[in-house]
């Protein structure tokens, strides 16, 4: 039975109490008579209902942010718009993840650990094609129009994975323009970032357009602990090689994109897309020590690391660019897509047909666990995927445009193979505990087909308009895991030398199958009401689905097994959500949006400790609450004067618990900060009548836990960040210099507590940088 939202929270609350306040206050009347700001707030488009719409007519919570803004912030990927968006957390790095996994968070609902068996919370989409895998998704801005990033559930028009939001990346689109750019920017850390495009019309009907970007910069994490050349561990094949940084970056990026315009009412887009990655994981260092709390195995290993000579507190310091790592590693991934995207427009409605394909390959290995001897180690992961995907939509409107209406069906395909080698133990223990693996092989291979319809109509009354839609979902998934260790013998604790470098079936024990399928229908309601012109008041109920997997985490025991009874079956994620917010606009000079919102959230599929001493075991941790407000302000205040602020504020409770998952009732969800907020500045004016603007942002990340258990010493302190962006343009040219994290903050991107053996991880975030970059267009 689904248990709907119980609004009394928010209705008792300052939060709500504040913004009837604001609503009904007058202190906009005074901003609205003064001078009109010389540049007006810039409209913009946004297609988060599958048709564009003006972002202040769009009865969602939505933000969007186009070229111009992503470039004024210095935003280069998608990874940055956490710190620009209200209630975004977006990690990048968590434990066992490359810097190019994107572990998204929106609204206190995401994806910590992405395995390729745990689907993300947070859809991603390219042009309306899904994306199926964190790994790989922290695109570029390079050739974007704009990024949509949509809160709360998208059941309905986006489907499957979006219980959490979605976010939707819109590209540049070829034109009938002849014109180009070519771009170069330097920095501290030995930062190159060169880019170049070109748009070139082939006739008055066919438009093409190819870019090319490549980005480098020295680690910011040095180990001081790598020992160039040497291997592991004695008899090992597995060599540290001759690097000792790590959180470098080394990506190509490329593009190629035609537009045919066959008549007026058809048109065909294809792009292709391609990444190369070459750099080193980003690093983790001992943030705390502490008595472990499992007795047996936490003090083993302390002990053992003692008895070769390590300390745990000999590692603990205040140099976030330091780790004491055995083992650098490496990150790469080479990436390609396909997008095909017809429109024809016909006198009774449009139909839109978007047919993609992608295909991933990376290989990973680091040191996760930053202190100098093989205790937690990835030595070798392949991860393989492709995915095809096709979606039509029917969209038209009716009696007058009284009625819209939008239908359509999904199909969507995946195959995806995770080949792991890591050590969870690599020390020379005592003889084999029964019913434990140690280092060891992993091999996953999944299948996903998934299928979908939606359907979704809009009544306009007036100044009302009512909304109904839904969406019913069908997916299946098959999956093999196998598990040995290192050389294919019985698992064991001795580190032995592998025997071949990749999996071999034959010498591995017994496979796992695994095979599930589950449908959902998620539905929509909202009611608006357009007050005036320009401002908007809305309501509505939406519903999001997360697939349901396989509990199937490297290395589970016998017992950890049993205490979740048995089952692999993890059930799908539910959100129930409701959403009241307002959009607000006074005499060209603000806008203001705002929302609140409380969520009914079952199922969370997290990872716990059944069992002292197990390996993490994904489960349906039970229900939680989710209450919050957010607000977004954008003010042209005058003589090239601008200010952007907002604020995402959220509480979060887990009511229900499994006693199995050792999940804190009472306690919060982890990876949440309560509070996220931002403050831009920017102004504008003439050098020798060259266009010229300096910009300063202040970007504000919240304390959060990272445990379901709320453990103290695995929670992140707040932080604060400071960047600063100077640009003049001279005709054809532009001139640029930048300063991000201006105060050198110290802070941790990721937090990762292990208190049964004593010891919390961090992702240290980016130091100060700076640079100076030129660019000319054509």
């Amino acid at each position: 039975m689904k248990h709907l939202p119980n609004l009394t929270a928010l209705r008792s609350s300052g939060v709500a109490a504040a913004i009837a306040t604001m609503l009904v206050a007058t202190p906009f009347a005074q901003v609205a008579a003064q001078e009109q700001s010389n540049k007006l707030l810039e409209e913009v488009i946004v297609t988060a209902t599958k048709k564009e719409t003006n972002l202040q007519a769009t009865p969602i919570a939505i933000s969007a942010l186009t070229a111009s803004q992503l470039e004024a912030r210095s935003i280069t990927d998608i990874s940055s718009l956490g710190d620009a968006l209200p209630n975004v957390n977006f990690q990048t790095s968590n434990g066992n993840t490359g810097d190019s996994r994107a572990n998204i968070f929106i609204r206190g609902v995401g994806q910590a650990e992405p395995f390729i068996y745990n689907d993300p919370a947070v859809a991603i989409y390219v042009d309306g094609v899904y994306i199926g895998r964190s790994v790989g998704a922290v695109f570029n801005t390079l050739s974007l129009e704009r990024v949509e990033v949509l809160r709360g559930p998208q059941g309905t028009l986006f489907g499957r994975n979006t219980v959490a939001g979605a976010v939707s990346l819109i590209t540049k689109k070829p034109n009938n323009e002849f014109t180009g750019f070519a771009s170069a920017e330097v920095g501290n850390y030995n930062t190159m970032n060169l880019s170049a495009g070109v748009n070139i019309p082939f006739s008055d009907t066919v438009f093409s357009s190819v870019s090319l970007t490549h980005r480098q910069h020295d680690g910011y994490i040095e180990s001081d602990a790598v020992v160039p050349g040497a291997s592991l561990a004695a008899g090992t094949d597995y060599v540290a090689g001759s690097e000792t940084e790590q959180y470098d970056e080394g990506v190509t990026i490329g593009r190629v994109a035609l537009r045919w315009e066959a008549s007026d009412n058809f048109a065909l887009d294809t792009a292709i897309d391609f990444t190369k990655q070459r750099q080193a994981p980003h690093g983790q260092k001992l943030a705390w020590t502490g008595t472990p709390t499992d007795a047996m195995t936490g003090q083993l290993v302390k002990g053992q690391y003692a008895a070769l000579g390590y300390n745990y507190d000999d590692y603990l310091n205040d140099d976030y660019q330091k780790n004491s790592s055995s083992y650098v590693g490496h990150d790469d991934q080479d990436i390609a897509g396909l997008n095909i995207t017809a429109t024809w427009d016909l006198d009774a409605f449009t139909v839109k047909s978007i047919t993609g394909y992608r295909t991933l390959e990376q290989s990973y290995s680091g040191d996760n666990d930053g202190l100098p001897i093989t205790f937690n180690t990835i030595f070798e992961q392949k991860v393989e995927q492709d995915q095809t995907s096709q979606e039509v939509q029917f969209l038209g409107n009716a009696f007058d445009g009284i009625f819209d209406w939008l239908t359509g069906a999904y199909w969507y395909k995946e195959n995806a193979t995770d080949n792991i080698a890591i050590s969870s133990f690599g020390m020379d223990l005592p003889p084999p505990l029964p019913g434990v693996v140690g280092n060891h092989r992993d091999y996953y291979d999944i299948d996903i087909a998934s299928t979908a319809i939606f359907a979704q109509g809009s009544v306009h009354l007036g100044d009302w308009t009512a909304t109904l839609g839904f969406r019913s979902s069908q997916e299946e998934k098959e999956m093999k895991k196998t598990i040995g260790n290192l050389d294919g013998t019985t698992p064991h604790f001795i580190y032995t030398s592998p025997a071949a470098p990749d999996f071999v079936k034959a010498a591995y024990a017994p496979s796992q199958n695994f095979s599930g399928d589950w449908s959902s229908t998620t539905p929509k309601v909202s009611v608006d009401w357009q007050m005036t012109e320009d401002k908007l008041l809305y309501i509505s109920y939406s519903e999001g689905f997360k697939s349901g997997t396989f509990n199937a985490n490297t290395g589970v025991a016998v017992a950890a097994s049993a205490a979740i009874g048995n089952s692999p079956t993890v059930e799908p994620e539910e959100v129930n959500a409701i959403e009241f917010g307002g959009k607000f606009q006074f005499s060209d000079v603000i806008r203001w949006n705002w929302a609140l919102f409380d969520y009914s959230y079952e199922n969370q599929q997290l990872f716990a400790f059944p069992v002292p001493a197990s390996p993490p075991v994904l489960d349906n941790v039970g229900k939680s609450s989710i209450q919050g407000v957010e607000s977004e302000l954008w003010w042209d205040i005058a003589s090239g004067w601008a200010l952007q602020w907002s604020l995402g504020y959220i509480t979060t409770e887990i009511e229900e618990a499994d006693s199995s998952t050792n999940a804190k009732v009472g306690g919060e969800l982890p990876y949440v900060p309560e509070l996220t907020s931002s403050l831009g500045g920017s102004y504008e004016f003439n050098v020798a009548s060259n266009p010229t603007s300096v910009r300063a942002d202040y970007l504000y990340h919240g304390e959060q836990y990272n445990d379901i258990q709320n453990s103290e010493a695995g929670k992140s302190d707040g932080y604060g960040v400071w960047n600063l962006r100077g640009t003049v343009d001279l005709e054809a040219w532009q001139l640029w210099v930048y300063v991000n994290n201006v105060a050198d903050e110290k802070y941790y991107d990721a937090l990762q507590f292990s208190g049964d053996i004593g010891i919390a991880l961090g992702s240290p975030g980016a130091p100060r940088t700076f640079g100076t970059g030129v660019r000319y267009n054509f």
